[in-house]
């Protein structure tokens, strides 16, 4: 993972199959299925070399990652952005939580209903996790990649495929892109239904070969036709929340 990320700060595309996952992994125990917080390790350390002075992590992994929120929650050095499941285990991430102190505003919890699928996801990571990030500007991008959002996952609760996958990697590939260099690291988190995770994986390598970010409307070209009342709700609430700390 810190090899991966040095690649990243020189404008590569990495992706980082590591075992066991990471992000509810806290300072000092392990939580869930983590040991160690992989990202947060990597985060840290390009924070420490100096390397980088805003790192940004997005994670969208079914579970919401409260380690890496706790780890970076009184810092703007970084800005955690999650996509979830909210009323599952760890049972944080409510968008209330946004940080404190330095850190206000700099995490963004994203809780998205049950049952979301492609056209939900799509839309949320262009017209929400997109914006704020452009305005972050990143050093460099770390993605937590959990694929038990995919709807055959054994654990999962979400109905996305692999068309919804893309759009969420193409937008973290094209803020990578537009801010530092394309330099993009993704850590493997979640993922519990082999064939599924192994078609979600080839999925995101297929889009980190491309030349260049399609955005998510060509994955998922009904997005725009009809917006579910969920996005709706979900995009005045962090309106109402997140306006103060960030145009949108």
């Amino acid at each position: 993972m810190l090899i991966g990320i040095v690649g990243a700060l020189e404008g590569a595309k990495v992706f980082a199959l590591v075992r066991p996952p990471g992000h509810h992994a806290t300072r000092n125990r392990g939580m869930g299925f983590c040991l160690l917080n992989s990202p947060a390790i990597a985060a840290q350390h390009v924070l420490d070399c100096r390397a980088a002075s805003r790192v940004l992590i997005v994670d969208f992994d079914q579970h919401h990652g409260n380690g890496t929120q706790e780890i970076f929650y009184h810092t703007s050095s970084v800005l955690y952005v999650s996509t979830h499941c909210p009323h599952i285990f760890p049972g944080t991430g409510s968008m209330e939580e946004i940080g404190e102190g330095d850190g206000e505003g700099f995490t963004v919890n994203l809780p998205m209903s049950a049952g979301s699928g492609d056209v939900e996801y799509a839309l949320v990571y262009r017209d929400v996790v997109l914006p704020i990030a452009l305005q972050y500007a990143p050093d460099v991008v770390i993605v937590s990649a959990g694929f038990d959002i995919h709807r055959y996952d054994p654990l999962g609760r979400m109905d996305v495929t692999e068309r919804g996958i893309c759009a969420v990697v193409s937008t973290c590939l094209f803020i990578a892109e537009q801010c530092c260099g394309g330099g993009v690291i993704f850590e493997l988190e979640g993922g519990y239904h082999l064939d599924a995770l192994a078609r979600s994986v080839g999925a995101v390598l297929r889009q980190m070969l491309s030349e260049h970010p399609s955005p998510p409307e060509h994955f998922v070209p009904e997005m725009d036709e009809k917006v579910p009342p969920s996005v709706r709700h979900l995009k005045e609430k962090v309106r109402r929340t997140f306006s103060q700390y960030w145009e949108l």
